[in-house]
């Protein structure tokens, strides 16, 4: 009666031990494919090139309030020479000039030089010579598209030309600098998402050994159940054999 036990326990032990085996198994290949994201490579900073198109300058001329007009510098800086945006900074101007002269009906002037330093100024705040020439090269390319709209030369006729520069020039830089931010914060995004994935993959790489060190363990027992059974029946056929 007890030998039948044993053999029964003996016999449970066995499924168990498969049973658990396979799962461990498993989970060690699940785990496995789920650690290669500790191999991922490094996300890399991708170069920010705001563009602010005309649109947006046209739909913030007609739909906000009139912006206070930007703070000018006292004397106008050189935009010739080997600035390489001069020939950015003279489009823009000869734009500008051209419009107030034009719809302000000589009620207001403005000077070119100073519109030129006022522009290189805001560019030259990013101190980043990729980010200037894109800051001088936008501006020059969707003022004069922005000037030519219809809407804004209307908006100019009903306040001031002037201010409607000043509110070009001020949502440009503002749209500019958003985009700049929004870069840097997808930038930033990614990098954690890749942190937080390598950690992840780290972790099921230690927990991927840990159940392949248990399985390992689990069926070097199921050898020596084996051995057992094998051993306990040898026993029994020498005892019948007696």
């Amino acid at each position: 009666m007890l030998q039948k036990l044993e053999n029964a326990y003996l016999a449970i032990l066995r499924f168990v031990v498969i049973a658990v085996s396979g799962i461990l198994l498993v989970a060690v290949v699940i785990l496995g494919f789920n650690s290669f994201k500790a191999v991922q490579f490094e996300p890399e900073a991708k170069e920010i090139t705001p563009k602010v198109s005309e649109q947006e300058l046209i739909k913030g001329i007609t739909e906000r309030p009139a912006t206070p007009q930007a703070e000018q510098p006292n004397s106008a800086s050189n935009a010739n020479g080997t600035d390489p945006n001069a020939a950015f900074y003279e489009h823009a101007s000869n734009a500008i000039v051209s419009f107030v002269t034009k719809y302000s009906g000589g009620a207001e002037g403005v000077d070119k030089d100073q519109v030129i330093a006022i522009t290189k100024e805001r560019a030259e705040s990013l101190n980043d010579p990729k980010l200037v020439s894109a800051f001088a090269k936008g501006f020059s390319e969707s003022i004069e598209k922005t000037l030519a709209d219809p809407s804004v030369i209307k908006a100019a006729q009903a306040t001031s030309s002037l201010d409607v520069i000043n509110k070009a020039l001020n949502i440009f830089t503002q749209k500019f600098h958003e985009q700049i931010e929004k870069g840097k914060e997808e930038f930033a995004a990614k990098q954690a998402e890749y942190i937080a994935q390598k950690a992840d993959g780290m972790q099921s790489l230690y927990v991927a050994a840990g159940a392949f060190a248990a399985f390992l363990m689990i069926v070097f027992l199921s050898i020596i159940i084996r051995i057992e059974r094998n051993l306990r029946h040898l026993e029994n056929k020498s005892i019948v054999t007696a």
